[in-house]
């Protein structure tokens, strides 16, 4: 996830590079959506069909020996699903590892010329900038609001089907709105991204907006979920849909966003920490999601609370771009011009 932000470093002009970030973070994006596809496909939800109507005026040997074969069913159910859950295992690995191999056999380091001048200035060594990042007080406004609302999003958005099947919603109905939710942000983050390449050094704006949406769609399937608005299937994919759009459409702009804030520490480096702090958010989620009878509605207001959180944070964040002021600087240019004028 956070390798985008340093190939656009590298491959791409300032006026592209969140652009660049953004398809990274959409062809992310797609993967996971077809997953909302590709799993109940291959790992289709239990087909329970047996019914306690049998066991009405029945005898005691009866009611065990029906007992006995649902459990021989189970059994059986069980196994047939972990054979198609490794089945999905097995599809996800071949293709992770062909990408793989095609990185391996070919993979240029850098493009023939520098599209821009911050591309030909040398990062910090790795060591030396994870210390520095450490002490960059306004990167870590940014990171940390990243890793708590889009960590527990992404795992919240994963396992809708849990949160929504209470809510009388099935498997497959909870897949589509996964799908769309995902596909819908992918398209956003291109939109928006483009809009702050063209419109630069307003990223803060953009991500302040974003979020401003994201946390009203939410608040309203969180309220519709608890039945204290009206609530129906149209509800859910609405505010599903809308809700995971706004917040995703966000992540590209918080990537580049942490790079100019961090600079000359490498993007590598920035977008490599921001993604451990998204994991350790998801992780602390799925956590909590294992308290033996915890339920579902609370995923709903700690997703409010994981949003409502970053609103202080990004009041205090002070936004400086020193890569792009660098990247402005017209001496610069002229040199990175005079460099390609001679390859040419």
């Amino acid at each position: 996830m956070g390798g985008g932000p340093a190939l656009s470093a590298v491959w791409f002009p300032a006026n592209e590079r969140t652009t660049s970030t953004a398809v990274c973070n959409a062809i992310n994006g797609l993967g996971v959506a077809f997953s909302f596809i590709i799993g109940p496909l291959l790992v289709p939800s239990p087909n329970i069909t047996e019914t306690n109507s049998t066991f009405i005026n029945s005898t005691k040997l009866d009611y065990f020996q029906s007992a006995n074969f649902s459990n021989s069913s189970t059994s059986m159910r069980i196994s047939q699903e972990r054979k198609d859950i490794m089945f999905l295992m097995y599809i996800e690995f071949g293709g992770t590892l062909l990408v793989f191999l095609m990185m391996l056999i070919y993979f240029p380091k850098k493009p023939p010329l520098p599209p821009c001048a911050s591309a030909t200035i040398k990062r910090q060594d790795f060591w030396k900038g994870l210390k520095d990042l450490f002490k960059c007080k306004q990167f870590w406004y940014i990171a940390t609001a990243y890793g708590t609302s889009l960590g527990v999003i992404n795992v919240w958005t994963g396992i809708i089907d849990v949160n929504l099947s209470p809510l009388g919603v099935s498997q497959n109905e909870a897949g589509w709105i996964g799908f769309y939710s995902t596909c819908a942000a992918c398209v956003a983050a291109l939109v928006v991204a483009r809009f702050a390449d063209v419109f630069s050094k307003r990223l803060k704006l953009f991500i302040f907006i974003l979020y401003t949406v994201g946390t009203v769609f939410i608040i309203w399937f969180a309220l519709a979920s608890a039945q204290i608005l009206p609530t129906s299937t149209a509800v859910f994919y609405l505010t599903v849909i809308m809700g995971v759009m706004a917040l995703n459409a966000s992540v590209p702009l918080l990537f580049e966003l942490a790079c100019e804030l961090a600079y000359p520490i490498g993007e590598g480096t920035t977008n490599g920490v921001m993604t451990i702090l998204n994991n350790l958010g998801g992780l602390i989620f799925l956590f909590i999601l294992m308290i033996p009878n915890i339920g579902t509605m609370w995923m709903n207001w700690t997703l409010i609370g994981a949003t409502v959180v970053c609103f202080p944070l990004y009041g205090m964040l002070k936004e400086t771009y020193n890569r792009l002021d660098i990247d402005e600087d017209k001496t610069l240019n002229s040199n990175v011009t005079v460099i390609t004028k001679s390859h040419a």
